[in-house]
């Protein structure tokens, strides 16, 4: 994650921070612990977070053709990369 942020735009500097920020709360639940289900559900409910997500997710969409909500999909994108500029 801190690859991407640092070789990432600087626009999204803060969508990064906020998303490493989420991840080290989910990685501090016990893995089958039905109490951390409603922790959970309060990690990705924090709009801080959510608004981070989407905003990662739409740059990967737009930018690079990937789409990171398709967690079934076999396709692949027809998009040429394109190396980010600072």
């Amino acid at each position: 994650m801190r690859a991407l942020r640092d070789e990432g735009p600087p626009e999204l500097i803060d969508a990064f921070n906020a998303y490493e920020s989420m991840m080290d709360e989910v990685m501090t639940l016990t893995p089958n612990d039905p109490a951390n289900f409603d922790r959970l559900n309060q990690i990705m409910a924090n709009p801080k977070y959510r608004d981070a997500t989407t905003k990662l997710f739409t740059y990967a969409k737009q930018t690079c053709g990937f789409d990171l909500t398709d967690q079934g999909s076999s396709t692949t994108s027809t998009r040429t990369p394109t190396p980010a500029t600072r």
